[in-house]
């Protein structure tokens, strides 16, 4: 069935190599589902990796209200 093609057009794809701010880079896709997308990404300044959340436009707001 799908999503509404509104929300569809707000999905943010994450590539590897990408960069998050000055600090995260996109090593992989871990995982996606109702509420965003959970990226691996390594600390450029830490050298660490971390699972990164990035919520989707549309569930953004409805986190802050709650």
């Amino acid at each position: 069935m799908g999503e509404p093609q509104e929300l569809e057009d707000l999905r943010v794809t994450f590539q590897p190599g990408t960069l998050i701010g000055e600090h995260y880079q996109v090593v992989k896709l871990l995982g996606e589902g109702g509420m965003g997308t959970v990226l691996l990404v390594q600390d450029r300044m830490l050298g660490r990796y971390l699972a990164l959340k990035v919520l989707r436009p549309d569930q953004d707001s409805l986190v802050r209200s709650r």
